[in-house]
């Protein structure tokens, strides 16, 4: 399998993170744990598995293990050397391989795609969402988790950041489009992230918030059906 670009950058991708947005807070851990609390809130589900759907080096894993401890958390990337990374720091995850996708078709009650789309060029979009699709149970449900391009500190931090120089971002309609189109329903959407870690004392309230269009993301909620 060819190398992709965060095969190149698996090992310094934390540190990069940190460093780009070193100005919003350091704790880069906080925008983890922020899409697990998406989950938790929005979905009434009672989860056996859980798939990150492009989980990179596997920041976010742990976040799902600790919001849902009675489910199977599940990790899949394209990027062979982040999943190497992802396996070491989430011993108790599984992780799958491109080559194995077949395998898990209708196995997962919930999936997560958190700052994917953005890195997928457009012409493989919609086939990206139909591999997520298939791999979900009927009834289940896709959180996506995307850059909001009207944040102008959202857009700041993906225009300096070494890993996003070839990133396009989405705007929420063109995202509700795509989902639309592969055949889900949409059933929540919402902006999030409007505090930096500095302030995070202020995030329960952000869900009182997730109308306003100002969140540094956005997320999308949808279902198989």
């Amino acid at each position: 399998m060819a190398k992709t670009e965060f095969d190149y950058i698996a090992e310094q991708y934390e540190n990069m993170l940190r460093q780009n947005i070193g100005i919003y807070g350091r704790d880069t851990t906080y925008y983890a744990e922020h899409k697990a609390i998406i989950i938790s809130q929005n979905s009434n589900k009672v989860p056996t598995r859980i798939l990150e759907f492009g989980c990179g080096t596997g920041r976010n894993i742990r976040f799902l293990e600790k919001y849902f401890p009675e489910t199977n958390i599940y990790g899949y990337d394209i990027s062979l050397e982040s999943l190497a990374i992802a396996k070491k720091t989430n011993p108790n995850a599984q992780f799958i391989t491109e080559d194995s996708l077949d395998k898990y078709a209708n196995m997962f009650d919930i999936i997560l795609i958190a700052n994917v789309f953005h890195h997928i060029p457009y012409q493989y979009q919609h086939s990206a969402m139909q591999t997520a699709k298939l791999l979900l149970r009927a009834s289940g449900e896709i959180f996506i988790v995307e850059h909001n391009p009207y944040n102008l500190m959202t857009l700041r931090a993906v225009n300096t950041c070494e890993f996003d120089k070839n990133a396009v971002l989405l705007k929420p309609n063109v995202m509700k489009a795509l989902v639309r189109e592969t055949g889900l329903d949409i059933i929540n959407q919402g902006y999030t992230l409007f505090f930096p870690t500095s302030i995070r004392y202020f995030q329960p309230v952000e869900k009182y918030m997730s109308g306003l269009p100002f969140g540094a993301q956005y997320y999308i909620q949808a279902q198989k059906r």
